[in-house]
């Protein structure tokens, strides 16, 4: 009896998820939205009152195999089964969209398009190492993925040492171990040149350039950390980190006491210390003051506007315990821990500074914010509790509790630099369960109920939206090229995408596109371009070649 109630709740619920996507989710007007709201809501409590007339229904105990006879099984034991069973779900794949090659995707001239990944290719780790999470920065052209070892592994661009080898060759085909990290790694971040990871004790590690600072261990050096070095957090050996976040050239952190800390390119004020770190050395000459150090971040702003237009500067009274930190290519955001909440408070505060351009920090307006300010946004009443955030690379995204996506920045994929100026949820999906969303150069991902929805533009095929589908699209939609896969998380960079998915049932992942690395390179792309500028600047007695002699 459990068994066929299980099975046609199953039926049930496939069919319910079957008529609620195979409807477009562009609904043009607001009577048809509340409709289809209307029966999302009546289709869903209806299947809830099945599912509880059939576990009404069933036994507490369930007979064993007909062959012996009389012989029950408690129900405690059939729920050991159950977790046994739980623990042997399939595993977790990654799967790749977009540029092979992601450091020849600027230049068309001698980007092999051939070569991109139109549709989702599996991407295996060494040995088949099963995989638990995977990084993209929003702007960055290297992936690390985590196995369900603790150990890290890297592919991509590597002209800085960002993979953390071991090695500066310029771009790595396979994923490959980093080196120098102690301890299994719990998250992290991608910068353009940099990467970031943490432990689950907490133990902060970075690698590749630190021209800048932003790697955050003391010192600024022109050459590269090619494997991770520790980074601290404060004095001696540092706080515990729990959230990381890398910029185009600078860092941010928090840790378990729900402070802030930031290092790096001072410039758009990405490091929140009230300055944009600009110096002026002689004429004509402005240098930055970069901070080499992780700084401790203490001065948090109210809401935009105080009434009549003048701009608030007051700090307030009480430093947020922020629980997690988000950056995009000039601009970031932190989010207040919600068990951790001021007196009076009844859900957290979410800050932003940085560049604003296309309203990106959703203060609705472009002034640049030196310090973390309170988007007043999420102040009304109306709203729910923020509950994760997220930076594109010129956009940024927030979830609330109900799983609901608020978006705000440049509009994607849209003429003439089209930009929304705070956040607003984004009505396409405002009948989904979102569990992510990430934005890259120009396509965006949001994964819901196993589903990827993408919208957007993309570089180099990272949509995925098949090997003779649009290079784009402008509103959000359903990517059936997933429709084989429970994708679980989406992560998104330049030019390329990675998807944390598990088969669906009945689909057997052999079949499935497989990448297949190509090659090494005789030589760096970049070496051989500079080469051929050269010759030609040569040929006209400039510079790269033989310069000619002017009379």
């Amino acid at each position: 009896a459990a068994a066929a109630a299980a099975a046609a709740a199953a039926e049930v619920r496939e069919s319910l998820l079957t008529r609620h996507l195979s409807g477009d989710l562009r609904w043009p007007g607001r009577t048809q939205r509340w409709r289809r709201r209307r029966h999302a809501r009546g289709g869903m409590d209806a299947l809830k009152r099945f599912m509880a007339e059939q576990a009404e229904e069933a036994p507490a105990t369930v007979t064993s195999e007909p062959e012996s006879p009389g012989k029950e099984v408690p129900a405690a034991a059939k729920a050991g089964d159950e977790e046994d069973k739980k623990d042997e779900e399939p595993p977790l794949f990654i799967l790749v969209t977009g540029a092979a090659d992601t450091d020849t995707a600027p230049n068309k001239a001698n980007h092999d398009t051939a070569r991109d990944m139109k549709v989702p290719h599996i991407m295996h780790l060494p040995d088949k190492v099963a995989v638990k999470d995977v990084i993209i920065g929003s702007f960055s052209q290297h992936t690390v993925a985590v196995g369900v070892n603790g150990a890290a592994y890297a592919w991509g661009m590597n002209g800085s040492g960002q993979l953390g080898i071991g090695t500066d060759d310029g771009f790595v085909y396979a994923p490959t171990l980093v080196k120098g990290v102690r301890g299994a790694v719990a998250g992290g971040s991608c910068g353009r040149h940099h990467t970031a990871l943490f432990t689950a004790d907490g133990e902060l590690y970075t690698c590749g350039r630190n021209e800048e600072g932003q790697l955050g261990i003391g010192r600024i050096e022109s050459k590269p950390k090619i494997a991770f070095v520790k980074a601290a957090l404060g004095a001696g050996d540092g706080a515990k980190c729990v959230s990381v976040a890398c910029g185009n050239n600078f860092t941010l952190a928090a840790d378990v006491e729900g402070c802030m800390w930031a290092c790096g390119f001072p410039d758009h004020g990405c490091l929140a210390n009230g300055s944009d770190g600009r110096r002026l050395v002689r004429s004509n000459k402005v240098t930055y003051d970069n901070e080499k150090s992780f700084n401790f971040v203490g001065i948090y702003l109210d809401v935009n506007q105080q009434p009549g237009g003048r701009r608030f500067e007051e700090p307030l009274s009480e430093a947020p315990k922020i629980k997690q930190v988000a950056a995009g290519k000039e601009h970031c955001m932190c989010l207040e821990d919600a068990e951790r909440l001021p007196a009076g408070r009844t859900k957290p505060r979410v800050f932003s500074w940085g560049f604003a351009g296309y309203g990106r920090l959703g203060h609705r307006g472009q002034t640049t914010e030196l310090r973390p300010r309170v988007i007043a946004e999420f102040e009304l009443p109306r709203t729910l509790p923020v509950a994760s955030l997220a930076c594109g690379a010129t956009c940024s995204f927030a979830l609330d509790t109900r799983g609901s996506l608020y978006y705000w920045g440049k509009v994607p994929n849209a003429p003439r630099g089209e930009a929304t100026m705070f956040p607003q949820m984004v009505q396409d999906l405002c009948n989904w369960e979102v569990s992510s969303a990430v934005g890259g150069t120009e396509a965006i991902f949001a994964t819901a109920e196993g589903k990827v929805i993408c919208w957007g533009g993309s570089v180099a095929g990272e949509l995925a939206l098949g090997a003779d589908g649009p290079r784009g699209q402008r509103n959000p939609g359903i990517n059936f090229e997933f429709s084989n896969w429970h994708v679980l998380k989406a992560a998104a960079g330049y030019a390329h995408a990675a998807f944390l998915a598990r088969p669906d049932d009945g689909f057997d992942p052999e079949g499935a596109p497989e990448f297949e690395p190509p090659a090494p390179r005789a030589a760096k792309v970049g070496a051989a371009r500079g080469a051929k500028r050269g010759a030609k600047r040569g040929g006209r007695g400039g510079k790269g070649g033989k310069r000619g002699r002017r009379k």
